[in-house]
């Protein structure tokens, strides 16, 4: 990927894509997939959001049978399947463990899970023999004492299967390049100032290169607005308005010990379902959320409430993730996208979830050839592969990689979403290696200088 907004600014595009996290990269494959001459621009770096600050859980929808979406849990499982189809190497099978405190949940619990498992018998279709999700278990008192070393006191629990985005980060990238792999162009740290309003016509978008500081004018037949959050504000710049999504801070802590079970494990603890899942070696626990301000130390304990078996210790905590995403609370997320068209050539993309991103953005594209009069040539990203962008083991490799191909502009950049496939904080080899690679790319002493600052305050709080 090559960075250049001079060369996006050069020509009329058929599609702007304004937002570079899930939902965003997957309407620019999808666009390019489609045969679209197809651009993004990211405010700040690919995947900086919720995208990055999530518990990496793959969904096959079980929270939608809770509310009798059928359809909503056949999606999911379908959405699954695909990214597990698609990106082997970025998303893998996870076991999820649910101690029950009685006969009778243990056996809701049970049922719950079979039923969805019937009524997704296709769970499993065209996957790799590694990727194939067994079928949901019943464990005895013994089981669960075996799997949750510590936790006592249970009539047994119910392990089912859903999956795991390893490397969520390098997802992302993987569907830009895909895109640019097929004439789609990016740029990441350049902010849209204003859409570009014509005659009642969205043309485009006006964007400020956040790296140099000069301002470029982007023209496009149609722009979709994939920045979550960010759109409203936008739109307000731009003389537009679109319906109001109430957001929530969703909060996940990252530790860096693996606390021994190899499934997630769930429990309740304030009125709120929680969840720890191992990752690279440590431990992911979430998530909580609120209007805004969640406190890290008020969810430790929170979390200490619902998994006393695990020991937890503020020490244990590299990371604090904190994303937005839309709901009302905790128990009434956004479980379905929004998509909703404001004025002539602008589509706003309001997502409620990554497993289903690649869906969201299939029908945001059917929607621009419909609204442009273009047929769009034949796709199936559900089945095309991704580029496998696993890390190289090598950390000078690795960080070279960031800058030279994946558009890594900043220190935080290259440390925090290029290197950050392991839950610590980062260490002086990782951060050495990235201003190395930045430092052969141009980038002056001062600017590095700088920069460290800027990822001392993104770790901010006890693991930033």
């Amino acid at each position: 990927m090559k960075r250049d907004l001079a060369a996006l600014a050069a020509r009329e595009h058929d599609l702007l894509v304004v937002g570079g996290g899930f939902s965003g990269a997957a309407v620019l494959r999808e666009a390019a997939c489609a045969g679209l001459d197809a651009a993004l621009v990211e405010a700040r770096d690919f995947a900086s959001g919720a995208s990055w600050h999530s518990l990496r859980t793959v969904h096959g929808g079980l929270r939608h049978l809770q509310r009798a979406d059928v359809a909503g849990l056949r999606e999911s499982m379908r959405e699954r399947r695909a990214l597990l189809r698609t990106a082997p190497w970025a998303v893998r099978p996870l076991g999820f463990l649910v101690p029950a405190e009685s006969v009778g949940r243990l056996a809701f619990l049970a049922a719950g899970v079979k039923a969805a498992e019937w009524l997704c018998p296709d769970r499993n279709a065209g996957l790799a023999a590694a990727d194939v999700m067994p079928a949901a278990r019943v464990l005895g008192p013994a089981a669960v004492a075996h799997e949750v070393p510590g936790l006592r006191g249970t009539a047994g629990g119910v392990v089912w299967w859903d999956a795991q985005a390893v490397h969520a980060e390098r997802l992302v990238l993987s569907m830009l390049v895909d895109a640019g792999e097929q004439g789609a162009g990016c740029a990441n740290h350049a902010a849209v100032e204003a859409l570009l309003v014509r005659d009642g016509v969205v043309r485009g978008a006006r964007v400020r290169d956040a790296r140099g500081g000069d301002v470029f004018e982007i023209a496009a037949r149609a722009v979709v607005l994939a920045a979550n959050e960010g759109a409203a504000p936008l739109l307000a710049a731009s003389g537009l308005a679109a319906a109001p999504a109430p957001w929530l801070e969703a909060v996940n802590l990252v530790l860096d010990r693996d606390l021994g079970p190899a499934h997630a494990v769930g429990a309740r603890a304030g009125g709120r379902f929680l969840f720890t899942a191992p990752w690279a070696g440590g431990t992911l626990i979430g998530t909580e959320y609120g209007p805004a301000g969640v406190d890290a130390g008020a969810f430790l304990e929170l979390a200490r409430e619902a998994f006393p078996w695990a020991g937890l210790d503020a020490r244990d905590v590299a990371y604090v993730h904190r994303g937005r995403v839309p709901g009302v609370s905790g128990a009434r997320l956004w479980t379905h996208h929004r998509l909703e068209s404001p004025c002539r050539g602008l589509h706003v993309l309001t997502a409620a979830k990554f497993t289903t991103a690649r869906a969201a953005a299939a029908q945001t594209v059917d929607a621009v050839l419909a609204a442009t009069g273009r047929t769009g040539g034949a796709r199936d990203t559900a089945a095309r592969p991704l580029p496998d962008l696993s890390p190289p083991p090598d950390l000078t490799a690795a960080a070279r990689q960031a800058v030279e191909g994946l558009m890594a502009q900043t220190l935080a950049d290259v440390v925090l979403r290029r290197l950050s496939a392991v839950p610590r904080r980062p260490d002086a080899a990782r951060i050495a290696a990235a201003e190395a690679a930045l430092l052969a790319a141009g980038a002056s002493s001062q600017q590095l200088a700088a920069e460290r600052a800027g990822l001392q305050q993104a770790l901010g709080e006890p693991g930033g």
